[in-house]
């Protein structure tokens, strides 16, 4: 009877552990069906994120390509924009080409009259007046000797250096001195080069750079707009021009002309070979753009169909030296007042030097009047153009206006 009682009382102790043993077993199970789950949740969001992310990226990379293409396409139709506007501008300057604004006096046919009278003022015809203004303003701006004098004089120093330093690097003054270009301090190459630079051919060359960069700058102005006028005598008269010049320079103004001026001549049209260029002035409006000023007095253009500044700049008054102190710049002058108020500007401005008494009078007399350069519209207007006090190789300038009548 022990036997069976103790029998009988550890089973159930057995099925205890084996239904404990069971519930680990389950519960593990569970754990490892959720760790499975958690696993395959996690696979699956970053799956979603790497998805996400290449969609993300992707889409970034398509915008970044399109906003480069619209980039580009936009600097295409600014740069369309821009040509067509310069060949706006460049037509509106050339369709004025010979257009005369001051004619020669028709009723004089005696020996005694004023050299003012034989004066034709017109706007030029480019190209075939574009070599005779660079002409003329090579006469009038570029001096040449002077320039070619400091460059020999720059030369002959830069060479006497040399040989300083070539004489102390024989003479074992300066051992550890670089040494001396051989080349540039031989005596003949010296006396070679300073002989060019006395000679014609050097200042042709200077000459015929000059001439070329001229032709391109007015070009490139006359595509924004700007015009250059000119101002022309017979050429028949281009001997007694200068005797009247050089009696004048002596004391002398009486001076009979030696052919008389027919009405014939001055009705005909002046071809290149008949006329004797003696005076150029450009005439532009493109250096107000973007300026106070230019805002101010901005108005449609009817001709360009667009907001243009209502101003006129002046600039390169040239005068031939030839023929100077016989009223061309008067003429000139006379000359841009018709040609402002055909166009309907409103005022003109020009800068002239401060030292040029000679220039700020005849300004004055044609009725410019001398501005406040401390405005700060007006200095805004001289910075832009790079002619503040001081900024131009030192030099100062007066801003003068005078309004259209």
């Amino acid at each position: 009877m022990v036997c069976q009682n103790s029998t009988i009382n550890n089973v159930p102790s057995l099925s205890s552990s084996s239904v404990e043993n069971n519930n680990n077993k389950e519960l593990q199970q569970e754990n490892n069906n959720h760790s499975v789950v958690r696993e395959s949740a996690a696979k699956r969001l970053l799956f979603n994120n790497n998805k996400k992310k290449s969609s993300s990226s992707a889409s970034i990379k398509q915008s970044v390509i399109q906003t480069a293409i619209q980039k580009i396409l936009d600097k295409q139709q600014q740069q369309q924009s821009k040509t067509s506007e310069e060949e706006e501008q460049g037509l509106y300057a050339t369709q004025h080409a010979g257009r005369i604004l001051i004619q020669p006096s028709p009723t004089t046919t005696t020996t005694t009259h004023k050299f003012q009278d034989l004066l034709t003022v017109r706007v030029s015809s480019p190209p075939k007046d574009d070599l005779c203004i660079a002409n003329l303003r090579l006469d009038v701006f570029a001096n040449l000797d002077s320039y070619i004098q400091s460059q020999r004089e720059s030369f002959l120093e830069r060479q006497q250096l040399e040989q300083q330093r070539r004489q102390k690097y024989l003479q074992n003054l300066d051992p550890y001195g670089p040494p001396p270009l051989a080349s540039s301090l031989d005596s003949t190459s010296i006396s070679t080069t300073s002989t060019f630079m006395d000679s014609g051919r050097y200042k042709q060359n200077l000459e015929e750079k000059f001439r070329q960069r001229s032709c391109e700058v007015m070009n490139i102005r006359r595509q924004k707009g700007a015009v250059c006028l000119v101002a022309s005598v017979p050429k028949i008269y281009r001997g007694d021009v200068l005797a009247h010049v050089r009696n004048k320079e002596l004391g002398n103004h009486n001076l009979l002309m030696s052919k008389p001026l027919s009405t014939t001549r001055i009705n005909n049209n002046h071809f290149e070979d008949e006329e004797w260029i003696v005076g150029s002035v450009e005439c532009s409006i493109h250096e107000f753009y973007g300026t106070s000023l230019g805002k101010k007095y901005s108005q449609f253009s009817p001709t360009q169909q667009k907001q243009s500044p209502n101003l006129l700049y002046i600039t390169e008054v040239a005068v031939s030296p030839k023929a100077r102190r016989i009223g061309i710049g008067s003429a000139l002058l006379q000359g841009i007042d018709a040609y402002a108020s055909s166009l309907d500007f409103s005022e003109i401005y020009l800068h002239v030097d401060v030292t040029n008494d000679a220039a700020l009078k005849l300004y004055q007399n044609a009725g410019y009047q001398v501005l406040n350069k401390f405005d700060k519209m007006y200095m805004e207007f001289t910075t832009s153009l790079n002619l503040q006090d001081g900024k131009t190789n030192g030099r100062n300038h007066y801003l003068l206006k005078k309004k259209v009548l």
